[in-house]
């Protein structure tokens, strides 16, 4: 039957959708899609190793809780349907949370059609806002390096528990001019992070360093990130974060344990490759 462009140019669930159709019985097309996917779990893997770590370090620095509760799970499968049904699922369990603000986490491993459904979410949500952890990375990365810079020494010099703290002090949630956002301020840094998100966090400086790091700065971001959510849904918004399955666990999950006195109803969805997670907490 074949493809036509109009599909090919939407480069999104309907475009994969159209093409898994075409090609299922391929064998070339079988074989390919089965070593994308060992590579796709075998970094997703990689990547739940490295923040594993993190988290155990922040830990162990008491910057994070040891012993976390976590809530039932729920599955919500992604397999043959398109984002708008699958947002559509997502809506309806959410309830009347949305109207009063809530915090949704959507988690899967690469490929699974979160951002595709992230975007969906944002149209059939009031207020909808989404949220990148990686900014708040980079940012911490760009005040380390710029520290580093000035004091002439190695990064790994500047990433103890004092400096950490300085670098989280130096970034400001709130709303600023009209929207939600992050200001750096410090060290010679100034900026709000929604105007430097595609040019300053991303300079080559920035990036080669932000897995060092990432690394120690888990249970810190974690920390910003749950007072952050909090205000943004307390102020009726509603807020969707979007993570790989490992990293998101961890990170709403820690959340969840300091905001759980705040919350009026918890949906919980797991997921495995071919299903998305979904945990929301509506905040009063």
């Amino acid at each position: 039957m074949g493809i036509s462009s109009e599909t090919l140019a939407l480069q999104n669930s309907v475009t994969s959708a159209a093409i898994i159709e075409e090609f299922k019985e391929d064998a070339a097309f079988k074989k390919l899609a089965e070593r994308l996917m060992a590579e796709i779990m075998r970094r997703d893997q990689e990547d739940g190793d490295k923040l594993a770590k993190g988290i155990q370090l922040a830990v162990d620095k008491k910057v994070l809780p040891a012993d976390v509760k976590v809530e039932p799970t729920t599955k919500i499968s992604v397999s043959g349907k398109s984002a708008d049904k699958v947002a559509d699922e997502i809506v309806a369990s959410l309830g009347d949370a949305p109207s009063k603000g809530c915090v949704m986490t959507l988690q899967g491993l690469s490929g699974t059609g979160k951002g595709t459904t992230v975007e969906k979410l944002k149209e059939k949500l009031p207020n909808a806002q989404t949220w990148s952890n990686g900014n708040l990375f980079r940012s911490l990365t760009l005040l380390a390096v710029t520290s580093a810079e000035q004091k002439g020494c190695e990064l790994k010099d500047v990433l103890t528990a004092e400096e950490l703290d300085s670098f989280c002090k130096m970034l400001e949630f709130g709303k600023f001019n009209g929207k939600w956002d992050v200001k750096i301020d410090g060290l010679g840094q100034k900026h709000f992070v929604s105007e430097v998100e595609k040019t300053v966090l991303k300079e080559s400086k920035v990036a080669k360093n932000i897995p060092t790091v990432a690394e120690v700065t888990q249970g810190e971001v974690v920390n910003f990130v749950q007072k952050a959510l909090a205000e943004m849904a307390a102020g009726g918004t509603n807020v969707q974060l979007d993570a790989h399955i490992l990293s998101a666990m961890v990170l709403v999950l820690f959340c969840i344990l300091k905001l759980l006195s705040m919350a009026s109803n918890l949906l919980a969805m797991a997921s495995n490759l071919r299903h998305l997670f979904l945990i929301a907490s509506c905040y009063y």
